[in-house]
């Protein structure tokens, strides 16, 4: 119809707010007409590149829950990684110059999930290898955020004192205290696994509720 080529011109030409004023009047006029579902479709990728996250992503899962069949959802899917893949600053990050790869995670994990959805349920979509791409570099940064500095540091601290409460050397000089940091990392709270592991190994190992005793926090 009329409406739905024009409000495809403007898309073409990259008038993005010209085609979404189009598109959603057309659905609103004519929603059961042949060509509004692919004007649906139409309006997610005008929103995407109009830079409305928010409207994008509910407009993709508006059409996802109603076409559950429908034979390009892999692109409603893509359209909404996409999406939350190069989600733009807000008007606070840009105020004060966020890191957006310091964002906490919730967008990358929210893209991850959608752009796995076409990798594994269409594989032999055209936009498989440009999701599982960027899949690769959003499980990059999920892998990231600190965490060497968050938790690795207290997993180090756990195993290698645990290694020492096992191997006896505290029990065999019994004047030396150690201090430990990170708060003596997760030994508080899974000692009592550690007693199992000595109970299970039947004398193999020393006793490591003896050896944290002559540990200081």
């Amino acid at each position: 119809g009329v409406l739905y080529e024009r409000a495809r011109r403007s898309l073409d030409n990259q008038d993005f707010d010209g085609s979404i004023r189009v598109y959603e009047a057309l659905i609103a006029r004519y929603p059961f007409a042949a060509e509004t579902r692919q004007a649906r479709l139409d309006l997610i990728y005008a929103y995407y590149r109009g830079r409305e996250t928010e409207s994008a992503l509910d407009q993709a899962d508006t059409f996802i829950r109603e076409n559950p069949t429908h034979p390009r959802l892999d692109y409603a899917y893509y359209i909404k990684g996409l999406t939350d893949f190069e989600r733009e600053a807000n008007f606070l990050e840009r105020w004060f110059r966020v890191d957006l790869d310091q964002r906490p995670p919730q967008t990358t994990r929210r893209a991850f999930t959608s752009l796995r959805k076409v990798v594994e349920e269409y594989p032999k979509s055209a936009y498989a290898n440009d999701a599982r791409r960027r899949m690769i570099h959003l499980r990059n940064r999920l892998a990231d955020y600190d965490l060497v500095n968050a938790i690795g540091r207290v997993a180090d601290t756990s195993i290698a004192v645990a290694r020492l409460l096992f191997s006896g050397h505290l029990l065999r000089f019994p004047g030396m205290k150690l201090v430990l940091s990170h708060g003596g990392a997760a030994l508080p709270l899974v000692l009592g696994r550690l007693a199992r592991n000595f109970t299970i190994a039947q004398g193999k190992y020393a006793d490591p509720r003896k050896g944290f005793e002559a540990l200081y926090f």
